[in-house]
């Protein structure tokens, strides 16, 4: 079991409240994703569209002439998760983007129970998991 951590508190807490920004960031910006119509690039019409061949034809694999032309590099999962909300609510952005935030959160609840676990320390399990929310890549 590691120890707990030996630097100056206010150290963490400035770390804290740095990644709390991020994580507040990633808030805002996640409800902004959700209630835009506006697709922010070319990879969300490619998942709508690989998402409506699997929910209607079983499989979004196709023949080599047909639309789509490329093959995203989505995992499975996902597009079969999409699925659902694409019968219940049709060609949607929002499901897909609902779907993402949500795996993201996921994430984050993860780090923070490992890190507790092996830390035992909230603060530290706390930044950790806000680190997920920093880069502008996990954010877009």
């Amino acid at each position: 079991m590691i120890p707990r951590t030996s630097g100056p508190r206010w150290v963490l807490a400035a770390c804290l409240a740095l990644l709390a920004f991020a994580g507040g960031r990633l808030v805002f910006d996640a409800f902004a994703y959700l209630r835009s119509p506006y697709s922010r690039d070319y990879g969300e019409g490619v998942v709508l569209a690989l998402t409506r061949l699997l929910a209607e034809g079983g499989s979004y694999f196709g023949a080599v002439d047909d639309y789509p032309m490329i093959h995203g590099n989505y995992p499975p999962v996902f597009l079969l998760l999409s699925v659902p909300a694409f019968l219940l609510f049709g060609p949607t952005l929002a499901a897909t983007r609902a779907l993402s935030i949500a795996a993201t959160l996921g994430i984050m609840v993860a780090v923070y129970a490992i890190v507790r676990a092996r830390q035992r320390d909230g603060a530290l399990a706390l930044c950790a998991a806000l680190l997920l929310a920093a880069p502008w890549f996990v954010v877009t």
